[in-house]
């Protein structure tokens, strides 16, 4: 009997710490997030995207998980269907105690340069995903999570998510 209640009780305690600490944005940061985006998709002739509190609480609910198969990186949710609507995800690690929403949304912006519009494609040996998601014509809400996971090595993470997703192979963004 003892022994099934330490078991139970090291199966609560590992869950407890694979659970990340949400981090919530002020509004000032908020506001950092959205003008990055859409000075973003204003340079390419899209309209700007507005916050949704919806999309933010669905990345927060999956980003506490801290779900990671490498433990370095925080894995995609495989599941991004927020009441029958697709979801885009963009995720931005770093160390630290606090990942920056600014500096996630700039550092996938900058893929822009690796991005060329006429073929639709990236620069060989060069990621441009996260930007096309951003600039995607018909994503028209984004909202993101922060959050620390002690169990992953980058674990200072921001996981946006964009709605409706966006990044459908063949097709280009804008």
């Amino acid at each position: 009997m003892q022994s099934a209640v330490f078991l139970a009780l090291l199966v609560l305690v590992a869950t407890a710490l694979a659970q990340g600490v949400a981090q919530d944005f002020t509004q000032s940061e908020i506001n950092d997030i959205i003008n990055a985006h859409n000075y973003a998709r204003s340079s390419v002739g899209v309209a700007g995207v507005t916050w949704s509190t919806s999309a933010a609480q669905f990345a927060k609910n999956y980003a506490v998980k801290c779900l990671s198969s490498n433990k370095v990186l925080m894995d995609h949710n495989p599941n991004r269907n927020n009441n029958g609507v697709y979801l885009g995800e963009n995720i931005y690690a770093s160390t630290g105690d606090k990942a920056n929403g600014f500096d996630a949304s700039m550092y996938w912006i900058q893929e822009s340069k690796d991005y060329t519009y006429s073929t639709n494609s990236c620069a060989p040996n060069k990621i441009c995903g996260h930007y096309t998601q951003v600039v995607w014509r018909s994503s028209t809400k984004i909202g993101c999570a922060r959050v620390k996971c002690s169990n992953i090595q980058y674990g200072a993470t921001v996981l946006c998510n964009y709605e409706p997703g966006g990044n459908y192979n063949g097709q280009k963004p804008y």
